[in-house]
């Protein structure tokens, strides 16, 4: 008997223990992509602090490919507990992140670092997306929080880690490594220089490249220099009309190749600034003027200071009080007042007429040694030299002007046309001689008509009637009146007196037989 209990007993505490295993909660596991670094704002060149500088960097912690597609990247201002509306989405993900690879989500306004994807598009706030002072930005795979991070004022969100402070200008929120990975469970680190790692985000069905172990020394990323060489050109600050529809700063690309603004900004001395998109280019040689309604910046009419920031050096020109329809504008290496004002356009100087006082002559600033003023785009180019390789072809010739070979103008020279041909005056063609020939002449009563030179019936004029042919219709138009009015009248007769009719014949014929 007791040995029956001890088996019951052995076999019930190994049933309690594999049950007990089977529901015991599993330790949590690292999601497989993480937020990893969070940018709210950076330094300038110029030492300025940037609020749009913002990038969201995600990285990959499994030990393969992670399919994003779907996923969605979203914005929770501090206030924002997860339960209400989200403030900004983001981005809705697109691709693959490879093992261990970073993918980098940046604002448009942000220094030109290669991203993965941009968001912001368009966007012309002076704060961008990711507020400072406190926020959450979490990852999303439909319904499910797959990580989030918060900072600052931001209100606590289950799951969410936080970081207390708030990262001071060029720096960011970021996981560090720990022996070589990411642990969710340390929650965020200390706040640090930006490190921004990107570009392991592929489209499925494309082959990742070679993963890549993450750097363990922070890189330093300096940001392109970008439009340098790109010169202020003109300011219209006072236009004729409404100001702000045709306020605009001109810039100008003298460099031969195409120049991107991205990265640079122009900036008044009121403190306001305009951050260039992506979108902003200048093509080589190209004078381009940005209006108040796509920059909101206003320009008093009393003076100010335009700046073009650019990401190594800096350029700026005070303008002083103009008058209307004056602008300021640089012709041939000065700033002037000009009556004469080019939105993207060469600049024009103006000056007065000695003799009259009042008439004003147009000055345009003259082309480089060796380049020549493009009478139709108003631009100058290169001219060409004269050399071997450059000869003229059979039938052509040197412009003067440009130094290019131009077709020979030559006056055209009709052939001859053969002898039973003549030249129509009217074409130029020749056209087969018409040939008078003997024409038999029109009968009686009838003319020759000069458009057809067929024969017709001669027509007379008679009180705006046509005589003639008409008079004829009208004689057949009686005889068939006629001949319709005496068959009706013989035909009434015959049914009237149809029984005498009748009675007539029917004697007739008793007579005949009689006889």
């Amino acid at each position: 008997m007791n040995k029956k209990i001890t088996t019951s007993l052995i076999l019930l505490a190994t049933l309690i223990c594999i049950v007990s295993t089977r529901i015991r909660p599993a330790a949590a596991e690292s999601p497989p992509i993480l937020i990893t670094e969070v940018q709210t704002g950076f330094i300038d060149s110029n030492g300025v602090e940037s609020p749009r500088q913002e990038f969201i960097e995600l990285t990959n912690v499994s030990s393969s490919a992670v399919n994003i597609t779907g996923w969605r990247l979203e914005y929770l201002s501090a206030s924002n507990d997860g339960s209400t509306t989200v403030t900004q989405v983001i981005d809705t993900l697109n691709g693959q992140i490879i093992s261990n690879g970073h993918g980098m989500w940046e604002h448009e306004g942000y220094y030109p670092v290669s991203p993965d994807s941009i968001f912001g598009v368009g966007d012309t706030s002076s704060s961008g997306f990711l507020a400072k002072s406190g926020g959450h930005v979490r990852l999303m795979n439909g319904a499910d929080m797959v990580d989030c991070v918060s900072w600052g004022s931001a209100v606590a969100i289950s799951g969410c880690d936080k970081v207390t402070g708030v990262a001071p200008a060029g720096y960011t929120l970021q996981r560090r490594l720990t022996n070589g990975t990411y642990d969710k469970t340390t929650g965020v680190a200390n706040l640090t220089p930006a490190t921004p790692q990107c570009c392991n985000v592929y489209a499925l069905g494309i082959s990742p490249l070679p993963v890549v172990s993450p750097p363990t020394v922070p890189v330093v990323v300096t940001p392109v220099p970008n439009c340098d060489g790109v010169q202020l050109s003109e300011i219209l600050a006072n236009p004729a009309g409404d100001d702000g529809l045709g306020e605009y700063i001109e810039l100008y690309n003298p460099t031969d190749h195409d120049q991107g603004l991205y990265g640079c900004s122009l900036k008044l001395s009121s403190g306001k600034e305009y951050a260039f998109t992506s979108l902003d280019t200048l093509a080589a040689h190209e004078y381009k003027a940005f209006l108040y309604s796509s920059t909101m910046l206003q320009l008093g009419n009393s003076g100010g200071t335009v700046t073009l920031i650019m990401a190594s050096q800096q350029a700026s020109t005070t303008y002083p009080a103009v008058a209307d329809g004056e602008a300021w504008a640089l012709i041939a290496g000065s700033w002037t007042i000009t009556k004469s004002p080019t939105p993207g356009l060469v600049n024009l100087q103006t000056q007065f007429s000695a003799a009259t006082g009042d008439t004003v002559v147009d000055v345009t600033e003259p082309c480089p040694a060796g380049k020549y003023r493009n009478p139709e785009t108003n631009r100058c180019r290169n001219l060409e030299v004269d050399s071997p390789l450059t000869q003229c072809a059979e039938g052509q010739e040197k412009n003067p002007l440009t130094g290019r070979c131009r077709k020979i103008a030559t006056t055209a020279v009709q052939t001859v046309c053969q002898p039973d041909q003549v030249r129509n005056p009217e074409t130029g063609r020749c056209r087969k001689a018409e040939v008078a020939a003997t024409q038999k002449p029109c009968d009686p009563g009838q003319e020759r008509s000069p458009e057809t030179n067929r024969c017709r019936k001669t027509t007379t004029n008679s009180q705006g009637k046509v005589l003639g042919a008409t008079a004829q219709h009208a004689k057949t138009y009686h005889y068939v009146l006629l001949a319709f009015v005496l068959t009706g009248v013989i035909g009434y007769g015959i049914y009237e007196y149809r029984h005498d009719i009748t009675g007539l014949i029917r004697r007739l014929k008793v007579g005949r037989h009689k006889s």
